[in-house]
């Protein structure tokens, strides 16, 4: 708890701190998964920011890139078998916070271009092995509060990474074993902190969509990473299981 309140970055009491903390809900249904016996997440669970301007940033995200990736070429859908879900981590050297996005998540079996069996969750799949798989890792950079004035403070930028085997991306960052299906890892770019997940239930009303965070372990054993949301930007901070 000392080492928690000592700390220079995030906020240091625990008063503060609970305006963003997380509660626990279910991970839902989603688009048949339960019956497919596909589990989306790491655990059975995930955590919503109880500020819904986080929760909407977050949101706003996942849907600015299916807004907007069709200029680069990449068309994706917020489904479970496409575009769901991306990896936050902390890259201290270079003072920033990261989302890495995943899409094409569990292109359809084919035992002439994608001859990959990926489990439950790829059952029923009606994404497609092509070309788009180079543009599957897009990535959400912000500058750390502690790193930067308040003058300079930005909301992120997201660029798109292309992954074509001529490139160097492909070449020097994705590991052979994955090479199939374009992946970069998160731990590459820094500390992994939780992953962030947007879910529709099938609705088009707000209550039936919703992004929520799923943390690794045992969440009470750790320092929980939280994107604090401010006037002047998006700023990382550090609160107290």
């Amino acid at each position: 708890m000392d080492k928690c309140k000592s700390s220079k970055s995030g906020y240091r009491n625990g008063n503060e701190a609970s305006k963003y903390i997380l509660f626990n809900v279910q991970v839902p249904d989603i688009e048949g998964s339960k019956e497919d016996r596909c589990e989306l997440t790491r655990t059975p669970y995930g955590r919503l920011f109880i500020n819904e301007e986080i929760n909407s940033y977050l949101e706003s995200l996942f849907e600015m890139i299916v807004a907007r990736g069709p200029s680069v070429g990449l068309n994706v859908s917020l489904s479970r078998f496409d575009f769901f879900h991306g990896h936050v981590f902390l890259a201290r050297d270079s003072g920033r916070l990261g989302i890495l996005f995943h899409a094409k998540e569990y292109p359809a079996y084919d035992k002439e271009i994608f001859p990959c069996n990926m489990g439950y969750c790829q059952i029923g799949s009606n994404v497609s092995y092509d070309d788009s798989m180079n543009l599957r890792n897009i990535l959400w950079l912000a500058p750390l509060a502690s790193s930067s004035t308040k003058e300079w403070l930005a909301p992120g930028v997201l660029v798109v990474l292309d992954a074509h085997p001529t490139g160097v991306i492909y070449k020097d960052l994705i590991p052979e074993y994955v090479q199939i299906a374009r992946t970069l890892y998160e731990d590459d770019f820094g500390d992994v902190a939780f992953d962030v997940n947007y879910l529709n239930t099938g609705g088009e009303t707000p209550s039936s969509k919703f992004s929520f965070a799923n943390l690794f372990g045992k969440v009470q054993h750790y320092y929980q990473y939280l994107i604090l949301a401010d006037s002047s930007g998006w700023l990382l901070g550090k609160g107290c299981v």
